[in-house]
């Protein structure tokens, strides 16, 4: 019996193993590439004296709000992949203009956790390919 009767368990399954080996490996990334990113001199700052912490706490703090937005974004990933393993439905994958698309109801979704990025215009063309 599948773990979830609208798709493979070989489609949760790869998508829940995608999820979990960039969690895993999130927190050693952020920290052996903390200066790669560009970090906002004045949010630090203010950050430090707002917060009362001391420098160390502050790195220790930023490492670890870096590889929580490494894990959050792959969790939409997740998402994205979970839907779009949904018969009849398809994951156009990163970078597109929409996140999925179900052609024969002519409906595209724009996935997201907390807010909508896709203008209307953009989301009317993308309707109409």
């Amino acid at each position: 019996m599948a773990y979830l009767k609208w798709i493979s368990d070989e489609d949760l399954f790869r998508a829940v193993k995608k999820l979990l080996d960039v969690s895993k490996g999130a927190l050693e990334k952020s920290k052996k590439e903390f200066t790669k990113n560009v970090i906002d001199p004045f949010s630090a700052i203010f950050q430090i004296a707002g917060f009362k912490m001391d420098y160390e706490s502050w790195v220790k703090s930023e490492v670890e709000r870096q590889a929580q937005k490494t894990m959050q974004n792959q969790i939409g990933y997740f998402h994205q992949a979970i839907l779009g393993s949904v018969n009849g439905w398809e994951d156009l994958g990163v970078g597109k203009e929409a996140d999925l698309v179900c052609h024969d109801k002519h409906i595209i979704a724009e996935i997201k956790n907390k807010y909508n990025t896709l203008s209307g215009g953009k989301l009317a063309d993308q309707y109409y390919v």
